[in-house]
């Protein structure tokens, strides 16, 4: 997980959330890393910042609501394996029950639900402590022990990433794919072929 120094060092927890965001955009979007090529733990970390950012700023209901499917893209069985990991076991158990309610609940109900009807799931993980430590915290020490973690100065950063992509022999192919799919959606898309219509 390359990073920046300086980014990492920042005591604000969003430059945290920011630099292995980076990182995992950069890895996807760029160098056209697929999973099982880039280290699996910077996309757990990712998974946890779209969970945990969502449900400080609006509960369980805006993570719901976000979300592209079930979960979002995320993987629950991953993310709950994260917050074991990093010692955030009531946490862990709120996320847990939260997925079984969902599994249970019918698919056209659950875009309905909002935080009155989450609002155990909600409590649990406000008042969960976690020997003091905030669950984010729990997993800020966790990513911060990793091997993998590798920080370093921008210059060095730039270098390592573009020696990554030099070193993929697929990456060209999966851009052309990348590109390929993206012009086919936006052709099947009717706001963007009404725009074109329009346009002199």
């Amino acid at each position: 997980i390359l990073v920046d120094e300086q980014q990492i060092a920042s005591p604000d927890p969003v430059d945290l959330r920011d630099a292995v965001g980076d990182f995992v955009e950069w890895a996807q979007e760029r160098a056209m890393l697929v999973p099982g090529e880039l280290p699996e733990e910077a996309l757990l970390f990712d998974d946890f910042s779209y969970y945990y950012g969502n449900v400080v700023n609006g509960g369980h209901a805006q993570f719901i609501g976000n979300a592209t499917s079930r979960y979002g893209e995320l993987d629950p069985a991953m993310l709950a394996r994260l917050l074991d990991a990093a010692g955030a076991r009531e946490h862990h158990g709120v996320f847990r029950d939260f997925v079984a309610f969902i599994d249970a609940t019918p698919e056209p109900e659950r875009r309905a639900l909002s935080n009155d009807d989450l609002e155990e799931f909600n409590s649990r993980f406000f008042g969960a402590k976690e020997d003091e430590d905030t669950p984010w915290e729990r997993v800020r020490l966790w990513l911060a022990g990793l091997p993998v973690l590798r920080k370093l100065p921008e210059d060095a950063l730039e270098a390592e990433r573009a020696a990554i992509i030099a070193a993929n022999p697929l990456r060209e192919a999966r851009l052309a794919a990348a590109e390929a799919e993206q012009a086919e959606a936006q052709a099947r898309d009717p706001v963007i072929s009404a725009i074109r219509l329009l346009s002199p």
